[in-house]
């Protein structure tokens, strides 16, 4: 079902560029230097167009980071046993992999683990934490991408002899009370908040724990190069659905150039399994849409052993196989999602509440949250899907732009036993008898939190273009104004006034394809718009994204229709 927007939000001028002492020297066509002018926001036009590495932020300045380098690095250069434990998502698993090469180049012992979805829950679970003691005490627990709610089993750990750092991004609304023998790094925390570092995930932070290593240690500058770890950082950021501006720019400018060249024997399996290993120009697009689901299958259907061990072999046949093993469970996921999506919209009917909870016992518990985020773009409100771990409720939670989910959910009258999470995602648990008053309440929440009225679903757009503007140049110019993904959208411009020779064609059933007038050669696609395909001979204006396509090693410009409406006078 296609997205309809009520709002077209248009700039006050759509047609002006910026003067010529702000025009960049290589964005010579004017529809680049439009969506420039709107979308410079940051402060120097160099380090917008021409970001470099040079421009990393100071580690320092991240509170806890040099401390957690310490402790990381007298462990590893004593030669002590590091065990690393990681989230199953695809965060945790680059940043599991990023500290296991490191640390393991320092001289530790490394043993990543990853906790079982099905078996052990998420996060810090004691069942989990068993497990991992079984194979021996480590020296040192290094927590990546969960633990910042895990008070009671960091304690239980420290009783045991175990000291901790713990590396995280998921909030909370207060400060912890941690034991002695604990290190916690999260720039969200009030009371060590960092507002430069809050867009990134774990694997930006603890690659600044990192880049904090090297700026206290001169003589481990020759050993590590921390350029060729961009890759897996690049990777989980996309991943991850975090603000590509300030520093993650540049993780993902750079890291995406590394990840084309990346002689990782996972990475390179898994862009071939994707129908990516010819590409030399790679876009956040392929991680968040090919790579990205591969890696997370492992961890939703099976095992998340799968995608950590593809990451780090050096065995090509190995990651050729594990690669081939995550293509197949992507697929399997697909179904699962399909099956659990249509008993979801079954559930919520055709008129939803403000704040959506659907629950099944049946429901594989791997794909409710990409299943929520699907309620939530498709009905335009919050959407929260839980399925049944053997003795309560336990799922995730999507939100929409506009609407804060930790506040909602902080704001319930009925609250979760346990939850946490993002202003846009959250993961909760509930026992069974509270489901229903849980559901009442969080609809309550949300109608409180927006008075009454949901926002407007509204489509930006950054500039008009004539068909004539659209070509090539424009089209790669537009492509060195990213990384485009969460904060910084790749941008819409709008056609006006375009009257098509034929109605579009039909693909699978599904969606539409027309030749764009006025220009050569740009094809444009409408995903999912059969029901709603734009007709012909009449005026209309589209909204669209450009991008650049390739057909058996071919390139191809291509234009993504997002909305369309007849024809109306713009100022």
């Amino acid at each position: 079902m296609p997205t309809v927007y009520q709002t077209w939000g248009l700039p006050e001028d759509l047609s002006g560029a910026p003067g010529a002492d702000e025009g960049p020297a290589p964005l010579r066509d004017p529809l680049s230097r439009r969506i420039l002018h709107r979308r410079l926001r940051e402060p120097g036009l160099r380090e917008w167009l021409q970001p470099q590495l040079a421009d990393l932020l100071d580690p320092e300045a991240l509170p806890g980071a040099g401390t957690a380098a310490e402790i990381l690095e007298r462990t590893a250069s004593a030669g002590g046993t590091l065990a690393i434990f990681t989230d199953y998502d695809v965060d945790g698993i680059t940043s599991a992999t990023l500290a296991t090469e490191i640390l393991g180049s320092l001289g530790a012992e490394v043993r990543p683990f990853v906790p079982e979805r099905l078996s052990e829950g998420y996060g810090l679970s004691r069942p989990a934490l068993e497990r991992l003691l079984a194979e021996g005490q480590p020296d040192l627990l290094l927590v990546l991408d969960c633990g910042t709610t895990s008070e009671a089993e960091l304690c239980w750990l420290r009783d045991r002899g175990i000291p901790s750092v713990v590396v995280d991004h998921h909030r909370r609304l207060d400060a912890p009370t941690l034991p002695e023998g604990v290190h916690l790094l999260n720039p969200h925390l009030p009371d060590r908040a960092a507002p430069a570092f809050q867009n990134h995930c774990t694997v930006g932070l603890i690659f600044k724990v990192f880049h904090a290593l090297l700026g206290r240690y001169e003589e481990l500058r020759a050993r590590i190069d921390l350029r060729r770890f961009l890759d897996l950082v690049a990777v989980g950021t996309v991943a991850d659905l975090v603000s590509l501006r300030g520093e993650n720019r540049l993780f993902v400018r750079y890291g995406l150039r590394e990840l084309a060249r990346t002689t990782r024997p996972g990475l390179r399996a898994l862009l071939e399994a994707s129908s990516l290993g010819d590409r030399t120009v790679l876009q956040p697009t392929d991680i968040a849409f090919r790579l990205g689901p591969r890696l997370n299958a492992g961890g939703r259907m099976e095992s998340a052993r799968a995608p950590l061990r593809l990451l780090l072999t050096r065995d090509p046949a190995e990651a050729r196989r594990i690669a081939r093993l995550l293509n197949r469970l992507n697929e399997e996921r697909r179904g699962t999602e399909d099956q659990v999506l249509t008993a979801a919209l079954r559930q919520v009917g055709s008129e939803p509440p403000p704040g959506i909870v659907v629950a099944d016992r049946d429901w594989h518990p791997g794909v409710v949250g990409i299943v929520a985020s699907r309620l939530a773009r498709r009905f335009h409100r919050p959407a929260l899907v839980l399925g049944w771990d053997g003795t309560q409720w336990k799922g995730s939670g999507r939100s929409i732009h506009g609407i804060n989910l930790m506040e909602v959910v902080a704001a319930s009258p009925v609250a979760p036993d346990q939850w946490g999470g993002h202003p846009m995602a959250v993961g909760l648990s509930l026992h069974a008898e509270r489901l229903e008053a849980f559901a009442q309440a969080f609809a309550e929440a949300v109608d409180g939190y927006t008075g009454g009225q949901l926002p407007p679903r509204s489509l930006e757009v950054d500039a008009l273009a004539s068909p004539g503007e659209i070509n090539r140049e424009a089209i790669l110019n537009i492509e060195s104004l990213g990384p485009y993904g969460m904060g910084h959208p790749e941008p819409v411009v709008l056609v006006p006034t375009v009257r098509l020779r034929e109605p579009p064609a039909l693909l699978k059933d599904t969606h539409v394809r027309f030749g764009l007038p006025g220009t050569e050669g740009v094809e444009v696609i409408g995903w999912r718009m059969a029901g709603m395909s734009p007709p012909a001979a009449t005026p209309l204006d589209l909204a669209l994204r450009l991008e650049r396509d390739w057909w058996r090693g071919e390139e191809r410009l291509r234009g993504i229709l997002l909305d369309w409406r007849p024809s109306e006078p713009i100022a």
